[in-house]
């Protein structure tokens, strides 16, 4: 198998370009164009006025990477196959379906060799939050004109700031008082003099610091009727309240002769380029592609340049890899060694030594600017894991919330160790079988040829509540190699929550710490707008402070009800920073006022 550069393709029929935008007056506000479930008069928004935009030219490239697969015997099974999980009716609020979910199947039989998940001794209670109260559900219709559904929340902390981007949102904040210093849609955000801006309201958003360049990433998507498109945007500076880059991308592939849109983006950096994972559904149906896309980004952007994308299958027939949700990983410190770029980590119920295993595929990305070799590995997780029951009990109501798949929701790579971090209900036999529990990871990839599993764990948090559900985690690892968990968690004694745990990187394996909670519910939460499904999530946000390698934890949780359109229920995003091993800690509420 040879690498083969196949063919650069000028993308017909598609404005693309990267433009530069700068300012503080705020502009007269436009009507959104996309569609939503209601329509609300709302304040006018508050965003940056878009000035100087200078086109340059977005080069993509489809290339047919190398193929190097390490499978050691195990006999690899298939993954659980994907729907898009809808946001309602059509026409959807944000326009599109969300990421999609896996086909549930029967229980596994139980295969448990790891220790169990008993965490050490609770820790201190931490100091009160420093709150900044708003509700990140009502600034949709302030900021957007609408009502959205899932909040889809994630957050990057930088020398000065922490940016927080929800599902049609971006929000800046002061890193020491979380003073709000930003706020637009993103719609807005990435609309320029001239610049061929969103036409619908964008969705899936997530933010990056990128410490290697010491810049700010922000990407989001886009579907139309007709189209798919990747927003990304850097900021021309560490000062993300300064002037930005902006870029679209079309995202539009053909897969067996139909128009396929691309969704639930993995997002990371290392020290030369930035890496966009996607999944593909047709356009006319919202039917499952069978594929995904790896968009690999130099950053000539950065200062202004010409976008050049290399587009790669990361799993064409033949090659030996599975069609998963992949996350490529957040390079921190001293990146890897010779030619690696990055991994990218996906799960969706794989198994491996036929069928008794869970295992997760691994993929190393060599050379990923020049000539992309993609090596495969298949790394097993010690026990079989159930699939998602999708849906948990809250108190208050008999409507249950929607807790996903087993998809790969965050990696990172740091110091020679690959984390991760997914949601799966434990083994049949394990006795929270019925429970949803979020799962972290640690691959050792000292031996990039062989790849070993290192730790592997369970938060369950029971501590917070009895038969607790846990889903939708997010990690972040500092140099002293301690890992932070942010997740949701919600029982039939509880209210949606945001919760969080850390480890040490000497506690006993398969441990975390006892769980917190970042955020109390205070009222159950349904929404749905039409749909069958009450959305949480997709996702939330974890992010290492890249100056004192403290953590910033984001995610909603459920307060008072009372806007009464396609269910009733608002959440409300919280962010905090908490060191580990430290007491005290600082916090605001992310409400996109």
């Amino acid at each position: 198998m040879v690498s083969r550069l196949l063919w650069i393709v000028l993308v017909m029929g598609c404005i693309v370009g990267v433009w530069y935008w700068q300012g503080d007056q705020p502009p007269a506000r436009g009507n959104s164009a996309a569609p939503v479930e209601v329509k609300l008069p709302g304040s006018p928004l508050i965003a940056s006025d878009r000035i100087n935009g200078i086109p340059v030219d977005v080069e993509l490239r489809l290339i047919e990477p190398r193929f190097e697969v390490t499978r050691s015997a195990m006999d690899v099974g298939p993954p659980e196959v994907a729907d898009p999980l809808r946001r309602g009716p059509p026409p959807y609020p944000k326009g599109v379906g969300a990421g999609p979910a896996d086909v549930l199947g029967p229980n596994d039989p139980a295969l448990d060799t790891l220790p169990p998940s008993t965490a050490p001794a609770k820790d201190a209670k931490n100091a009160p939050l420093l709150v900044f109260n708003s509700s990140g559900f009502d600034d949709n219709q302030t900021l957007a004109s609408g009502l959205f559904i899932p909040p889809d929340t994630h957050t990057a902390a930088g020398p000065a700031h922490v940016v927080n981007v929800t599902n049609v949102l971006v929000r800046m904040h002061n890193k020491t008082t979380g003073a709000s210093v930003f706020q637009s849609s993103l719609r807005s955000f990435f609309t320029a003099n001239g610049f061929v801006g969103p036409v619908n309201a964008t969705f899936d958003p997530k933010v990056l610091f990128d410490s290697f360049s010491n810049r700010w990433l922000i990407v989001t998507l886009e579907k139309t009727a007709a189209n798919s498109a990747l927003f990304v945007a850097v900021s021309a500076t560490n000062d993300p309240t300064g002037s930005w880059f902006l870029a679209r991308i079309p995202a539009l592939q053909i897969i067996a002769a139909n128009n396929c849109w691309f969704d639930y983006p993995g997002f990371a950096v290392d020290e030369e380029a930035v890496y966009i994972t996607g999944n593909y559904f047709r356009l006319s149906d919202n039917a499952n592609c069978g594929e995904t896309r790896l968009f690999i980004l130099s950053k000539s952007f950065y200062n202004g340049s010409a976008v050049l994308a290399n587009i790669i299958n990361p799993a064409p027939p033949g090659s030996g890899g599975l069609n998963v949700t992949l996350q490529p990983a957040e390079i921190y410190g001293t990146a890897p060694a010779g030619s690696v770029g990055t991994f990218m980590v996906g799960f969706s119920g794989v198994t491996i030594n036929g069928g008794g295993e869970s295992a997760v595929q691994v993929t190393r990305i060599d050379s990923p600017l020049t000539t992309p070799t993609l090596n495969l590995q298949f790394i097993g997780l010690g026990q079989l894991l159930q699939s998602n029951s999708g849906a948990a009990p809250q108190s208050g109501t008999a409507t249950t919330l929607a807790t996903n798949d087993r998809r790969t929701l965050q990696a990172v790579w740091r110091n020679n160790q690959l984390y991760f971090a997914f949601s799966s209900r434990p083994p049949v036999a394990a006795a929270d079988a019925a429970e949803n529990a979020a799962w972290w990871g640690r691959i050792s990839t000292s031996n990039i040829a062989a790849l070993t599993r290192a730790d592997f764990g369970k938060v369950g948090g029971d501590e917070l509540t009895a038969n607790a559900h846990t889903f939708f985690p997010a990690i972040a690892v500092n140099a002293a190699g301690d890992l932070a968990i942010g997740f949701s968690v919600v029982g039939s004694a509880i209210f949606p929550s945001s919760a969080y745990t850390w480890r040490a990187a000497a506690d006993p394996a398969g441990t975390t710490r006892a769980s917190q909670i970042l955020r109390s519910g205070t009222d159950f939460y349904v929404r749905t707008l039409g749909g069958a499904a009450n959305r949480w999530g997709d996702y939330s946000g974890a992010s290492v402070d890249p100056v004192d390698g403290c953590f910033w934890i984001s995610n909603q949780h459920a307060i008072a009800r009372g806007t009464v359109s396609g269910g009733d229920g608002r959440w409300q995003v919280a962010t905090a920073r908490f060191c580990s091993g430290q007491v005290g800690w600082i916090g605001f509420a992310n409400g996109f006022e």
